[in-house]
This record gives C-alpha cells, sequence and structure tokens, in this order.
C-alpha cells in the first residue's frame, strides 16, 4: 500500500511540474525557401536570419536542390541575407507572426 501511495505522489509531482511549462509554450515560425539562378536551384547559399527577437544570427546553408529551412523563429521583423562566393549578397527584410502548432 505504500509503494502504490508514493507512485501516486510522484505521478501527481510530475503532472505539477509540467501543466506550467506547458502554459508558457511560444508561438514560433518557420522561414523556408529556394534560391534559384535564373530558374535552375542553387545549392551551397549561405542564408542567415538576423533579428532583435534573436539572442544572435541563424543561419542554414540551401540544399542540392536550393531549399532552405530555418524553424522555432520568434515572431517579430527579420533581415534574411543570402551569400555565395563569387556572387552578390542579397537582403531581404520580412515579418513573422507566430504560428502555435
Amino acid at each position: 500500500m505504500k509503494r502504490f501511495a508514493f507512485i501516486a505522489l510522484l505521478a501527481a509531482t510530475v503532472l505539477a511540474v509540467a501543466a506550467p511549462l506547458s502554459a508558457q509554450t511560444m508561438a514560433t515560425s518557420t522561414i523556408t525557401g529556394k534560391v534559384t539562378a535564373e530558374g535552375a536551384p542553387l545549392p551551397g547559399v549561405r542564408v542567415v536570419a538576423t533579428s532583435p527577437r534573436l539572442q544572435g544570427p541563424r543561419g542554414t546553408v540551401t540544399d542540392a536542390n536550393g531549399a532552405y529551412l530555418l524553424p522555432f523563429l520568434p515572431p517579430g521583423e527579420y533581415e534574411l541575407t543570402f551569400s555565395m562566393d563569387k556572387m552578390q549578397t542579397r537582403r531581404e527584410n520580412l515579418t513573422l507572426s507566430g504560428d502555435l502548432t
């Protein structure tokens, strides 16, 4: 009987700790796209997102299909920088809204 009481108390403690954590879920967004040159995919392009909402830049590199993905970004204003050796750097601004999924 004492063993069952300990397990029930432990389960109640875990639920009590998990409930406040789930209430603090933050809305996030994802930036995704494809970099092309004259219609052809462009692999190896460095894509960097900067925002006052981030603690530092968040970056990735396009894959063989020119695709990139920057997930779990907080809502806000962003500047994307696209760069590659021997290519002109391009910048784009965008606004992300939150998405609770």
